[in-house]
């Protein structure tokens, strides 16, 4: 990214915490926003949206069962498509584009200019 010009942008939208972070402290942009996308882990929970394994013969078991327990896979589907439709829907996307926006401006205005 440091090969980029991002002077002329209010900042930029990233995958996750970590990226965030280091175009902040590498200075390629003076504002970063997390956008999750599909990813956000804040409403899927263990267990009932999706199964855990602590090693690969756990997960191949874990597979498995999915493949083959019909009622497993009912379940992770339902609840993951519960939490789906709750918060990641198009609507949900253009709330968060719009309070990013709304900040961007805030800061604008902070700084005496405004936003195109």
């Amino acid at each position: 990214m440091s090969r980029y010009d991002l002077s002329g942008y209010d900042g930029a939208l990233v995958f996750g915490r970590a990226i965030r972070d280091v175009y902040l402290s590498n200075g390629w942009v003076k504002n970063a926003w997390v956008w999750h996308e599909a990813a956000d882990t804040r409403v899927f929970r263990p267990g009932q949206d999706y199964l855990l394994a602590s090693d690969s013969g756990q997960m191949r078991r874990q597979m498995e069962r999915v493949l083959t327990d019909a009622d497993t896979a009912r379940s992770l589907v339902g609840h993951g498509l519960e939490h789906l439709r709750a918060r990641h829907t198009c609507a949900h996307r253009v709330e968060e584009l719009l309070a990013i926006r709304a900040e961007s401006e805030g800061r604008a205005l902070a700084r005496g200019g405004r936003n195109p």
